[in-house]
């Protein structure tokens, strides 16, 4: 199986939430995947071999390479990787749930991907489950990196947990908005020398316009919730940027 990437696992209390990231490492080759978990029925072990068989590296150092037959994991890069790999996460996952207390809540966890969110009551909880999360992964070969755990609380009398991020963005929806303007404005004045000149076309300006700086601006704006100020005040910045 493939590294992982980090994931993030995050908690919230009644009015505050409390978040842990944690970098997974993933050293389970695919003859342990295979047999020490039943995670999957037989005919997708066998076409999951089929995939995996004959397959080869290759490393190159300037004008020589060599190639190296592998019979262990999944090549970095490979499509299959991602998709084993978050397969056999859910299967950790999956058993880490019998060991957290079942909450009345209607959020419990968030996944994207390799990025994982737990959500707990308090934070006396959060804390609590910590090793208990650890040790359960440790049994998946799926390694908790401490030095890179972070327990976030947010409330609204609190600051601190406006400069946290998840998936890239600020969980603060008007710091995030603040951040994307000025990363876009940062990136459009970089670029001055072609907006003012007169080498290129109004039409291929507006191109690069909205390939370079808006999607800069508009990064997972889908998780916004905007208000109508918010959505008033970015309509009139990418009209007067």
């Amino acid at each position: 199986m493939a590294k992982s990437k980090n994931s993030k696992i995050q908690r919230r209390t009644n009015n505050t939430r409390n978040r842990h990231e944690f970098s997974l490492r993933h050293n389970r080759q695919t003859q342990t995947f295979n047999s020490h978990r039943d995670i999957s029925g037989q005919d997708d072990i066998k076409l999951i071999k089929i995939l995996l068989a004959n397959t080869s590296l290759v490393f190159t150092s300037g004008k020589e390479s060599i190639t190296i037959n592998t019979t262990l994991g999944t090549p970095q890069g490979d499509i299959l990787s991602p998709i084993l790999f978050i397969v056999y996460l859910e299967a950790a996952l999956k058993e880490l749930r019998t060991h957290i207390p079942i909450s009345n809540r209607l959020t419990t966890e968030l996944i994207y991907a390799d990025d994982v969110d737990l959500i707990f009551d308090t934070k006396h909880e959060a804390e609590r489950f910590i090793p208990i999360i650890s040790n359960v992964l440790k049994e998946w070969n799926l390694k908790v990196n401490e030095s890179k755990t972070e327990l976030t609380t947010t409330h609204r009398n609190q600051d601190k947990w406006k400069s946290v991020r998840k998936l890239g963005n600020l969980i603060n929806e008007n710091e995030d908005i603040h951040q994307r303007k000025l990363l876009a404005q940062r990136t459009f004045q970089s670029l001055r020398n072609i907006w003012n000149g007169d080498f290129i076309s109004q039409q291929r300006k507006i191109q690069l316009y909205e390939a370079l700086v808006l999607p800069i601006l508009l990064y997972n704006c889908g998780t916004w919730g905007l208000t109508k100020s918010n959505l008033e005040k970015l309509t009139h910045y990418t009209e007067n940027i």
